[in-house]
């Protein structure tokens, strides 16, 4: 298949600006006018594959299956999230099982030779989160963690997030009889005196 730059893509890869206060942008014509998007990043390798994987977002579907996206590193979605408001907002034990999580996924991933996000598919997520135990709310709550992880990133890299297209279990909350409070009556109280006596 030969493709032509000038009518089978459209426009070409595009590349970061780098502003002065340090961080990547893209900038784009859209209807007419020039919109700047930050990349979020002040690493020009990562500002590059970010943008790459925009371009490639935009092109035909046809183009899209022939063009192969970045590899970028698992490491690159966390460090992504860490800079993310959502985890500024969190709090700090939510936090540290998040990480805790992370590493526990990243050291499953490593035992596989699985290293960047693109081989991180619906299928790979399914067979890690059968290693998260039996219980459905563990599980979910493993599946939350990891899917916050890769939700900013692959959203940039106009990517399917991989956790978020496995299905939630069902948690069926048992139901719990409710009685409202009351103070003992005096007949209780007594009985309940009698049966110490009793035992005594």
């Amino acid at each position: 298949m030969r493709l032509h730059l000038k009518t089978d893509f459209r426009t070409r890869p595009p590349h970061p600006f780098h502003h002065k206060n340090g961080y990547y942008y893209l900038i784009q014509r859209i209807a007419g006018k020039q919109v700047w998007r930050s990349l979020g990043t002040k690493n020009r390798g990562e500002a590059d594959k970010l943008a790459f994987g925009i371009w490639h977002a935009q092109q035909s579907p046809g183009l899209r299956e022939f063009l192969a996206l970045p590899s970028c590193p698992l490491e690159m979605a966390w460090e992504d999230y860490v800079k993310s408001e959502n985890w500024g907002n969190v709090a700090k034990s939510t936090r540290d099982v998040r990480a805790c999580r992370w590493k526990t996924f990243l050291s499953w991933c490593a035992n596989r030779s699985v290293a960047d996000v693109n081989s991180i598919t619906q299928e790979v997520a399914e067979e890690y989160l059968s290693t998260c135990g039996t219980k459905n709310h563990t599980w979910n709550n493993t599946r939350s963690d990891v899917s916050a992880v890769f939700d900013r990133f692959c959203g940039k890299m106009h990517l399917d997030n991989p956790f978020k297209l496995v299905s939630p279990r069902t948690v069926t909350k048992g139901e719990r009889a409710s009685l409202p409070f009351r103070p003992f009556s005096d007949t209780e109280v007594k009985t309940v005196i009698k049966g110490f006596d009793k035992s005594l």
